[in-house]
């Protein structure tokens, strides 16, 4: 679907907050409707490219109007200096591109990179759009770890995460009816020792868990 669901959107928008300063250059691949750019561009980051694989996108949710330069095509085959960006953010993409051209395509990108991602979560081809269809719809996040390593997990719940390149030292765990079960949670402890586990209910966001603690 071009629109994003708004799982995490607090807590990554934070996470850019605390580590980059509004001149940053800003890669979004996959952008839709430009879900991030409405999120950055009121916070003041502008300088935003984005790469969207369906051109009928562009003009529907006017992605050039939004973004500084706009690139049409597959992302893994577009020739993407990725490393020229300070950040890359994969937001509910790399669900639609398969393990082996998914591990190559980040295998690219050495600078930090955000990525966004639905588990288990099967999907067909929608709006007449066959890059809409999800060719990794087996993923957990055990197995995006095992796929994906150098990654650490920002934010979890059951059927969704939000990983990073360059962790801040904590993961955020969201509570509710569905909750991550207990072994996954000591898997976390054993895969990502140095990671601080924060429970949060869900749009809560890194400022105000910060300062409830000084509280």
């Amino acid at each position: 679907m071009p629109r994003s669901t708004n799982y995490f959107k607090d807590q990554t928008k934070d996470y850019i907050l605390e580590n980059y300063d509004k001149s940053i250059r800003i890669l979004d691949v996959g952008p839709g409707i430009g879900t991030y750019y409405n999120i950055l561009s009121l916070l003041g980051y502008h300088n935003i490219d984005c790469v969207e694989a369906f051109e009928p996108y562009v003009q529907d949710y006017g992605l050039e109007k939004k973004y500084k330069n706009v690139l049409v095509g597959d992302v893994c085959k577009l020739d993407i200096d990725f490393n020229s960006y300070d950040l890359v953010i994969l937001g509910d993409v790399l669900e639609h591109i398969s393990k082996s051209d998914a591990q190559k395509l980040l295998n690219k990108i050495s600078v930090n990179c955000i990525v966004a991602i639905p588990f288990l979560s099967p999907q067909d081809e929608s709006f007449g759009n066959s890059y809409e269809i999800h060719l990794q719809d087996d993923l957990t996040p055990e197995l995006f770890t095992e796929r994906y390593e150098g990654f650490y997990p920002l934010c979890l719940r059951f059927d969704y995460g939000v990983y990073v390149r360059e962790t801040s030292g904590y993961v955020f765990i969201e509570e509710g009816e569905r909750e991550l079960p207990t072994n996954y949670r000591q898997y976390l402890n054993l895969k990502f020792p140095t990671l601080k586990l924060e429970q949060v209910t869900y749009g809560q966001e890194i400022t105000e868990i910060k300062e409830n603690k000084n509280v």
